[in-house]
């Protein structure tokens, strides 16, 4: 919620900011007479600009200063034959999805990046720079929440966690 709040705010404010820009980019083209540059208008960018800047941060500080992670883990789920399984299989694995993503939230170990279903499975996507022990949450998870679900474990190193 908060984050939808920030880029709304975001949003207004950059367009704000580049309606004016663009407003005094006309009048200095197309002079008329409510309003004459002078050189003592200058300074008066700076509210537009400080406008635009600040709508900008507001819409991408998440996405850049987003965690970085070392490590995927793909948690492979397997599905009745069809493609993509049925209705209440793809229901059942988006609410464990969830739960399993609070849980390793709750702690604060890594995030669950998404799912995707196809072949007769389904594959969950968990980054996170504490692999072994979100693997062990992983595994208590599905043996409290899902002890019929069959599923294996894949771990893989992340290329741009050094950056």
């Amino acid at each position: 919620m908060k984050r939808m709040v920030k880029v709304a705010l975001g949003s207004l404010s950059l367009s704000m900011g580049m309606a004016i820009l663009v407003w005094c980019g006309y009048c200095l083209f197309a002079p008329n007479k409510y309003f004459h540059w002078r050189l003592m208008d200058i300074p008066r960018l700076a509210v537009p600009l400080a406008l635009v800047w600040v709508g900008w941060r507001w819409i991408r500080a998440d996405a850049a200063k987003g965690k970085r992670y070392a490590s995927e883990i793909i948690i492979s789920l397997k599905l009745s034959g069809s493609d993509f399984g049925t209705e209440p299989e793809r229901q059942t694995v988006l609410g464990l999805e969830h739960r399993l993503e609070h849980r390793i939230q709750a702690e604060d170990l890594g995030e669950v990046d998404g799912e995707e279903f196809g072949d007769g499975e389904c594959s969950i996507f968990v980054r996170t720079n504490a692999a072994a022990k979100v693997e062990a949450i992983i595994r208590d998870f599905f043996r409290d929440q899902a002890p019929s679900l069959s599923y294996s474990l894949t771990r893989a190193a992340l290329p741009d966690a050094a950056n």
